[in-house]
């Protein structure tokens, strides 16, 4: 591996996205730096946040320039006991790191955000604009200089949030130690998490609190609703420990909602107002955790959950898992070994006891072999819409992606699905050091194996 994707692969690790929170406003002019406002670095008139540019010193400088950006889109990893390999709180700590981070910048690859925007528009979208970049770009090439510590730039708006209450809380019942399988990194265990309430309530935000921050890649959390509950307690108690090793897809294809998940740098999960997902009294939430220990960090975790819920709502959230219903079934959805481009498309349709909705989130799952999703709105009078295009897939970045303006779906109308797939000797993994042959694929819970469905969320249309 080159030191330049090295460098890509580490900064990979941070800056995620914050999501669902309130609506930010113009996404091509927020956060841009004042100075690049007002005519670029070194013009020397007075900043629309009241400071005075240096005319002896023209140069894009930490303090006033990048240190917004980098607060707004990138701390909430990079900082200490993050998940991400090293912070980028100050000045000290950012200066050895600048050509990586603009070389990221530059790539896509930071701030992670994989949706394609001409598809549609999203909220909490941290995508830098171009100018953004350049104020980067001039910080690296004038040197990195820090600047006036007293003259710092407007900050760029919150992407996330926080619950208006927490209404009670749950988690993990005792703490957990990442331990990577087979050698590796990485660690996929399930957890069967209590429900603290036995009548039935609606959940409209939630706030998910890792316990190791470091270790914690991400989570999915699912509703297990009573008449399942007997399976998911039987692989708990088969395996003796805390929770049980499970694979990726794991609470992916059962029959109840979709409750949320996490990435690093998530804060707050916000239903639309007067809206919530209902939790059926004797429920428990699955939580699908996956570890990661590059940052070389093995402290116990104890992920829980801060819950906002009411008693009534005025519209009920639904999620609903989009798939070909056939794929989970033998070698329905089969990638053969060696072939570098397999496509799989399903026709999905609504059903019809949803009746008039409207898409308000949607988001994507497959695994490492995927390279790119496709989810879109057939309508039955003709033409499509789309809903969500990830060009180029990312098994470490599964978001959640908010629509800035809910789609209304109609009786009659479908979904459209479409993933590929590279299954080529190229892009095999490393085991024990060694690419592995391609062999064939199915649909199957673990990494190595595969899936392509998207995760919807729905609401009655008023």
């Amino acid at each position: 591996m080159t030191q330049r994707a090295l460098i890509l692969v580490v900064l990979t690790l941070g800056c995620a996205p914050r999501e669902e929170a309130a609506d930010t406003g113009d996404a091509d002019t927020d956060g841009e730096s004042t100075l690049a406002l007002e005519g670029g670095p070194g013009t020397g008139g007075d900043t629309t946040d009241g400071t005075t540019g240096d005319l002896e010193d023209p140069a894009a400088t930490w303090h006033r320039d990048v240190r917004p950006i980098v607060e707004g889109r990138c701390a909430a990893c990079h900082e200490p006991g993050g998940v991400a390999p090293f912070p980028l709180t100050s000045f000290a700590e950012a200066e050895p790191w600048g050509e990586a981070m603009l070389a990221a910048m530059d790539s896509g690859a930071m701030p992670p955000f994989p949706a394609d925007s001409s598809c549609n528009t999203y909220e909490q979208d941290p995508t830098l604009t171009a100018e953004q970049i350049e104020l980067v770009r001039a910080w690296v090439d004038a040197g990195k200089p820090e600047g006036d510590p007293a003259i710092v730039g407007a900050p760029l708006p919150e992407l996330g949030g926080e619950l208006p209450r927490v209404d009670f809380e749950t988690g993990m019942a005792a703490p957990h130690v990442p331990t990577p399988e087979d050698g590796g990194l990485d660690e996929h265990r399930c957890f069967l998490v209590d429900w603290p309430r036995t009548e039935d309530v609606f959940v409209s935000g939630y706030q998910v609190v890792p316990g190791n921050r470091k270790a914690v890649h991400h989570l999915v959390m699912r509703v297990i609703g009573p008449d399942e509950l007997a399976d998911y307690e039987a692989a708990d108690a088969a395996d003796g420990g805390d929770g049980w090793a499970c694979g990726a897809g794991t609470g992916m294809g059962g029959g109840g909602a979709l409750l949320g998940g996490w990435i690093p740098g998530g804060k707050a999960q916000l239903f639309p107002e007067g809206s919530g997902l209902r939790i059926p009294g004797g429920a428990k939430i699955l939580f699908n955790m996956h570890y990661n220990l590059l940052a070389g960090d093995a402290a116990p975790d104890q992920t829980r959950i801060e819950v906002m819920a009411e008693a009534a709502v005025e519209r009920e959230v639904r999620s609903l898992f989009v798939l070909d219903p056939a794929w989970p079934v033998g070698d329905n959805m089969l990638i053969p070994a060696g072939d570098p481009e397999v496509v799989h498309e399903a026709d999905f349709r609504i059903p019809e006891t949803v009746g008039p909705t409207e898409l308000f989130g949607v988001a994507m799952h497959m695994h490492t072999f995927a390279t790119t999703g496709e989810l879109w709105v057939e309508r039955e009078a003709g033409g499509q819409e789309c809903a969500l295009d990830i060009p180029q897939w990312d098994f470490d970045w599964q978001l959640n992606y908010r629509l800035a303006t809910p789609t209304r779906l109609d009786p009659g109308d479908r979904f459209g699905l479409r993933c590929r797939f590279d299954n080529s000797a190229e892009n095999q993994p490393f085991l024990d050091g060694m690419q592995q042959p391609p062999g064939d694929l199915a649909w199957g819970e673990d990494t190595l194996s595969e899936m392509c469905m998207a995760l919807v969320y729905v609401m009655p249309a008023r």
